[in-house]
């Protein structure tokens, strides 16, 4: 029996996202809960790329 071997293609996702001056701190530093929030704005965006739908 010949065995299957599967690539496995990692995730990819692109979007644009606008940095704002109040997700920057006075160090310059980005903080936490902002990439918390666009992974947040990117999991969106993927599940309405994957579940859009047309009303028809």
């Amino acid at each position: 029996m010949q065995e299957v071997q599967t690539k496995i293609r990692p995730f990819e996702l692109e979007i644009v996202l606008s940095v704002q001056t109040y997700d920057i701190d006075f160090a310059g530093i980005v903080s936490n809960i902002v990439y918390v929030r666009w992974l947040e704005d990117m999991t969106a965006e993927n599940l309405w790329k994957i579940f859009t739908f047309s009303i028809e």
